[in-house]
């Protein structure tokens, strides 16, 4: 068997004919093998809370992907959440938040609250 080449036709008219990418179609579809330059670059990052109570933003920048550990160190529980609401945030598990096709997390839209002042997570980023 040979190798076919692959065709994808991302758009059809009201008559089934097939609309080339342009003006009127802007959003052409292909795909691309993954090499080493488009591999995704993963980040490992220790973020601690100062003062319980407190809740602090995980970090800063735009990620596609970011999974969040307890600190093995921690002497009590580490909270996480989408606001700087103290500990009522989610639970204390580790974590994998993966932004939706086309988008990103933002990391100081992520806050950490604590227990016990110095303690807090481990995270890995990828983009």
């Amino acid at each position: 068997m040979s190798a076919q080449p692959l065709q994808c036709k991302a758009h059809r008219g009201t008559d089934d004919s097939i609309v080339q990418s342009g003006a009127a179609n802007p959003v052409p579809l292909a795909f691309h093998a993954q090499t080493s330059a488009g591999a995704a670059t993963m980040v490992d990052t220790v973020k601690t809370v100062a003062s319980p109570g407190t809740p602090e933003a995980l970090g800063s920048g735009l990620v596609s992907e970011v999974a969040i550990y307890p600190l093995r160190t921690n002497n009590d529980r580490v909270y996480w959440g989408g606001s700087a609401t103290n500990d009522t945030q989610h639970g204390w598990t580790p974590v994998r938040l993966t932004a939706p096709p086309g988008k990103k997390l933002n990391l100081a839209q992520i806050f950490l609250d604590v227990m016990t002042a110095g303690d807090g997570v481990r995270f890995s980023t990828a983009d």
